[in-house]
């Protein structure tokens, strides 16, 4: 059988583990961002640890700038120390491509049998790209390359990535990314949060992969609508337009819109927060909890009874 039908027959009636790999910027141009970056990673580790399920996840951390770093590999998220500014030391450019296309290139399926829970377990990874900028100096893989990797492994790979000053969704497009989120440099912190609620609901079984809620992708690509000023400058426009319309001067039409991210995101659907209805279970939760209970119980009364 072939082994891509066998992955997806065994992940769809049976439990899934996790190993996230995440890929951090360490190029000089993250300076700004160390305190934001430690402390985001960290309260990220702490909340899975603290996340109730049978199913294992493991983490493995990289860095880059002109060269990619190994920090840790494949170790289980309760025995991770936490990241400090004696790791995560900044410096040097933007390698961004030879240093995933090296961490892709070892990323394999995995399916072992639990004999604890007498079940098949196959490994669900995840490759998290956070980085304030563009590709600068790689030379062994480009766009096009990590693209066909991704591309190959994409039955049990989920790519994510999470970028600043540039176009983040027109990069995760170039290179097959699942999920492609803006944010602001300001909101890091707030992006490892975001980050934790979409792993957490994957690992629960809300979701069947990584998705933003709507609400979760204002929240890190909201500084320029935090700011005073901007703000400020917003609401005078729009008393100025509003003033006009009542006093009849103006033919009434939309006024500006003080939020600049819902030109990406649009507006919230209030019957589904998810972008990707097809991941999102809040109605259909039940219904497919029982059937994945059926399914689960007659296996194990089948093979293992």
């Amino acid at each position: 059988m072939n082994y891509k039908i066998l992955y997806k027959l065994i992940n769809n009636i049976l439990y899934t583990n996790m190993h996230i790999i995440f890929l951090l910027d360490k190029s000089s141009s993250m300076k700004f961002q160390i305190d934001q970056t430690i402390n985001g990673f960290n309260n990220f580790i702490t909340n899975q640890k603290l996340l109730e399920t049978k199913e294992d996840c493991r983490i493995s951390l990289y860095e880059f700038s002109n060269n990619l770093e190994l920090i840790y590999e494949n170790i289980n998220i309760n025995d991770i120390e936490k990241l400090d500014k004696n790791i995560y030391r900044t410096f040097g450019s933007t390698a961004l491509y030879d240093s995933m296309g090296k961490i892709l290139e070892k990323i394999n399926i995995n399916t072992i049998f639990d004999y604890s829970q007498k079940q098949f377990a196959t490994e669900k990874t995840l490759l998290v790209v956070i980085t304030d900028g563009q590709d600068n100096i790689s030379h062994q893989y480009n766009s096009s390359n990590i693209k066909n990797i991704v591309e190959s492994k994409k039955d049990y790979l989920e790519l994510i990535y999470l970028g600043s000053n540039h176009d983040s969704i027109d990069v995760g497009n170039k290179i097959n990314s699942s999920l492609s989120i803006n944010y602001t440099d300001d909101n890091l912190e707030v992006l490892y949060g975001s980050l934790s609620n979409s792993v957490s609901r994957v690992r629960k079984g809300v979701t069947k992969r990584i998705v933003f809620t709507n609400e979760e992708k204002r929240n890190v690509f909201t500084k320029s609508y935090d700011d005073n000023r901007t703000i400020k400058k917003t609401v005078k426009t729009n008393k100025k337009v509003e003033s006009k319309i009542k006093n009849k001067k103006i033919l009434p039409k939309a006024i500006p819109n003080p939020n600049p991210y819902k030109k990406f995101s649009g507006m919230i659907q209030p019957d589904n927060d998810y972008e990707d209805d097809d991941f999102s279970c809040s109605e259909k939760k039940g219904f497919f909890s029982i059937l994945s209970g059926g399914i689960k119980k007659l296996c194990k009364k089948i093979f293992f009874n």
